[in-house]
């Protein structure tokens, strides 16, 4: 390793000092590591959905229908609580700069990504490594970006890294397509789960928007590292922008970890705890990982869409009675959030532990 370097540079400014193995503090545990058997087998299960109808686009199939799409989204949810959709709206030209932008700015100099690295989960911008590299036993192989988008105020202008340059531009753009996609999907879910469609939105109140840059160097001994650690997403919904030629996604199906294959043009959406705990347990949040590779460097861009910080989420009237009481304690998001980054946690263990 080079002198001087420390945890927090993170896992690109180590695999630039030429190493050829991977440092301790980054072996996975024993029952964590990867098995050929883990590479292998690939979640062709997961669904692929076209979602125009849900859009007020023109559907790309006649007898296909909102009430279609809208069953489908449901039946997915319920099911394996991630799919893939097509024809959602977002341009191939968009998510080809969205993508070049994230490789561009990991290629930045490490002093310069440094300026934004923050200890402060509130921190509207915020670049680091891993989870929590002071707290972690052991480190994610990844660095990444975390952008938080605030309610607007007037007072204060929203915050925006300054490099590179056409990031402002080309995110701004994503965000507002992406937020838009969620909203219609959780319109979707909403009326799929018999509230109406502007219910879970109004649970969620003035809802939370982030987005994630997440880099994945090449890894000398990738059966020993993990790119991110298994688990499940905090928050409401996730949109997943990927790498369409170089695989890393794993979910987990019935017990087994499967690699999601590449669908050109679409977007993998994932169910959050939250709406698994609105649901009382309806909608599944689903436990998922990232791997890397030896050869080539990865990047995903991942867009957050969840409850506002000062919600308290608890299961939903409808969903609980006498044969289905509350399976989960009520919690503020931001405390939930809290959790994350104080708790060592890996798989599910923040959810279940909202259990009663």
């Amino acid at each position: 390793m080079a002198a001087g370097w420390n945890k927090l540079d993170g896992a690109k400014a180590l695999v630039d000092s030429g190493i050829d193995r991977v440092p301790d503090f980054y072996v996975k545990p024993l029952d964590q590591r990867l098995s050929p058997q883990d590479l292998a087998l690939h979640a062709d299960e997961i669904p692929v959905i076209d979602v125009s109808p849900l859009l007020d686009s023109k559907p790309t199939s006649s007898d296909r229908s909102k009430e279609d799409v809208i069953a489908e989204l449901l039946d997915a949810s319920e099911r394996w609580g991630f799919f893939q959709v097509i024809n959602h709206g977002i341009g191939s030209d968009l998510t080809r700069r969205m993508l070049a932008v994230a490789h561009e700015f990991f290629q930045l100099p490490l002093a310069e990504k440094m300026v934004s690295y923050s200890t402060d989960i509130d921190a509207a911008v915020r670049y680091g490594t891993s989870v929590n590299p002071l707290k972690e036993v052991f480190l994610d192989w990844q660095d990444n970006l975390l952008h938080r988008f605030l309610p607007e105020r007037q007072d204060q202008p929203h915050p925006w890294p300054t490099k590179p340059s056409s990031y402002e531009l080309i995110a701004g753009e994503f965000v507002d397509q992406a937020k838009f996609l969620a909203r219609h999907l959780l319109r979707a879910l909403s009326e799929g789960l018999g509230l109406g469609p502007d219910y879970l939105e109004g649970e969620f109140g003035e809802h939370n928007v982030a987005l994630r840059l997440n880099y994945y160097p090449p890894c000398p001994s990738p059966e020993l590292a993990i790119g991110l650690r298994s688990h499940s997403d905090v928050g409401g919904l996730t949109i997943l922008l990927q790498d369409s030629d170089i695989v890393g996604l794993q979910v987990k199906v019935q017990e087994k970890w499967k690699t999601v294959r590449s669908v050109p043009g679409a977007l993998v959406i994932n169910i959050g705890d939250q709406l698994q705990i609105y649901s009382n347990g309806k909608l599944k949040s689903v436990e998922h990982r990232a791997i890397v590779n030896a050869d080539k460097a990865r990047v995903s861009v991942g867009l957050f869409y969840d409850p506002a910080s000062d919600v308290r989420v608890s299961p939903i009237p409808k969903f609980v009675d006498t044969e289905h009481p509350a399976a989960y304690n009520p919690c503020v998001f931001r405390d939930y959030l809290k959790n994350l980054y104080s708790k060592n946690l890996v798989g599910k263990e923040l959810l279940e532990s909202q259990r009663k």
